[in-house]
């Protein structure tokens, strides 16, 4: 898994969220700017190449990934 983030225009939000494979469900955090969203999420390696492009389009801008050890914990 790995831990993304980013920031997505409130015109985009629903979009972002119906292509987002997050592990559970992300983090949707106002900005400053009450038009704009920072997105917290984890997604599966396997999807990041393919979602990060679209992401990015959606999110209009960057799409940050951090290079942690995500554990998979189960409830």
């Amino acid at each position: 898994h790995l831990h993304i983030y980013f920031n997505v225009h409130r015109s985009n939000l629903s979009m972002v969220l119906e292509h987002l494979t997050s592990l559970k469900r992300p983090t949707i955090s106002p900005l400053s700017d009450p038009d704009w969203y920072a997105i917290n999420t984890i997604i599966r390696k396997a999807d990041y190449h393919k979602l990060v492009p679209r992401l990015s389009r959606l999110g209009q801008g960057l799409v940050v990934h951090e290079p942690r050890q995500v554990l998979d914990i189960e409830n």
